[in-house]
């Protein structure tokens, strides 16, 4: 367990009905942090917290955002998670809609190519309550918001990693449409949109690659979902990530060192090749 006294409070970036989140500053490392704050009411919920932070801590990749540990503090637990300062992707979706802009193919394909992959600018983060299985296992636990439910999950009955394929159709949807692509207006009219009906039609995104492939995550067949690596093998996708790669190489092509002196001695500075 972490010690509460190293942390100063630096802002708060909001509350909600079951605690708050701010960043704070870790005074050991001198870096930013966040803190979620969880107020807990008995030992029970306690406990199932703590067990979200045991499975957070596992989760060490640099595409996933870092689980440092936790501390109490009266009747609340505080997590403490590495902080990602551009914000989330629902900031950057509710910039669109305050600037009355929609998102471009390259940057729909762009982003749809980093959650699919995990990788480069994105991280994966606020994994609620978690539940660890093994790639043969099959979940029975409803837990999350009905926004990205699948109708699987709805239906309770067992599911696999194919309801995160459904969850990433959805948010594809609304960074393509800034809506969600089911009446929201009630639980209801949401639970029934997902069960038995079609999503909205594509008012913004006119590109039929991009439709196809949002449509093929809101599958109501789950078998019939596109896997991440399908994907991939988009060509809108695979030559965005191919195009990315091959920068990458470029950029590791060094030039001969160059020593510079210093006063402590020399140090060795290497010219990246920007071709």
């Amino acid at each position: 367990m972490l010690d509460a006294s190293r942390f100063q409070e630096v802002l708060i970036l909001g509350h909600g009905a079951f605690g708050s989140i701010g960043v704070f500053r870790d005074i050991y490392s001198q870096r930013q942090v966040v803190i979620k704050k969880i107020t807990f009411h008995d030992e029970n919920e306690l406990e199932a917290v703590k067990k979200e932070v045991v499975v957070m801590q596992k989760l060490k990749n640099e595409f996933v955002v870092r689980c440092f540990g936790y501390f109490l503090k009266e009747k609340s637990i505080n997590i403490v998670m590495e902080y990602c300062q551009n914000g989330d992707l629902q900031k950057y979706i509710d910039n669109m809609k305050k600037e009355h802009k929609i998102i471009t193919e390259q940057e729909f394909f762009d982003l749809a190519a980093q959650l699919a992959s995990g990788k480069n600018r994105l991280k994966i983060g606020d994994f609620g309550l978690s539940k660890v299985i093994d790639d043969q296992d099959y979940a029975n636990t409803v837990a999350g918001t009905r926004l990205f439910l699948s109708p699987e999950m709805l239906k309770k009955w067992s599911y696999t990693e194919k309801v995160d394929q459904w969850s990433l159709g959805i948010i594809l949807y609304i960074l393509a449409e800034l809506r969600h692509p089911f009446n929201i207006s009630s639980e209801v009219s949401l639970v029934l949109g997902i069960l038995n009906e079609k999503p909205a039609p594509f008012m913004n995104m006119k590109n039929e690659s991009a439709q196809k492939l949002i449509l093929s995550l809101l599958d109501k067949d789950a078998d019939s979902r596109q896997n991440a690596e399908k994907i991939l093998h988009l060509p809108e996708i695979s030559a965005l990530l191919y195009l990315k790669m091959d920068c990458n190489k470029a950029k590791l092509k060094l030039q001969k060192p160059i020593l510079q002196l210093h006063q402590d001695g020399y140090i060795v500075m290497f010219n990246f090749l920007n071709q």
